[in-house]
């Protein structure tokens, strides 16, 4: 199975077919997928880079815990980012999808007399879902910029390239 990235963003497909970011929030909710979609589209937001990282965001706490923003156990009370945050860090290995882990690792994680290697992947994990919780923050000046994204990741696989 290869992994194929793709530029989702609404800011950049907007801003290219028009000539301003004047879009209506209801242009945006037909554009965009449930769970996916920036909190402030809702509230008539205009649109911007900022609610494409909270895409991102989204994206990759479903590709690490397997939880889709529109599963059955999530609804108003309880969102994908919620979910992750009640058990960062400390939890973590309770969220984290175990199809995503090999069975080795995943042995490892739990076995103490290994905490070395144990560590390192903790370390990696806690560092790649803590990019999707500040991404996926409510508060889009609380989310991160792209280029730290992209140096948190780096070192992310930096980590776990020493496992």
């Amino acid at each position: 199975m290869a992994a194929h990235v793709s530029d989702f963003g609404l800011a950049k497909f907007l801003s290219e077919s028009t000539n301003s970011f004047s879009i209506s929030a209801s242009l945006v909710a037909i554009k965009g997928s449930v769970g996916y979609i920036a909190p402030e589209y809702g509230l008539g937001s205009e649109i911007s880079t900022r609610g494409d990282v909270y895409s991102y965001g989204i994206l990759l706490l479903e590709m690490f815990t397997g939880k889709r923003p529109t599963d059955e156990i999530f609804n108003e009370s309880l969102d994908l980012h919620q979910f992750v945050e009640t058990a960062f860090p400390t939890q973590i290995m309770n969220i984290i999808d175990p199809q995503l882990i090999r069975k080795e690792e995943y042995e490892i994680v739990h076995d103490v007399r290994q905490s070395s290697k144990r560590y390192k992947i903790l370390e990696c994990l806690i560092s790649v879902i803590s990019v999707g919780l500040q991404c996926s923050n409510r508060s889009p000046k609380e989310r991160m910029h792209t280029g730290d994204i992209v140096k948190k990741l780096t070192a992310a696989t930096e980590i776990i390239g020493r496992v």
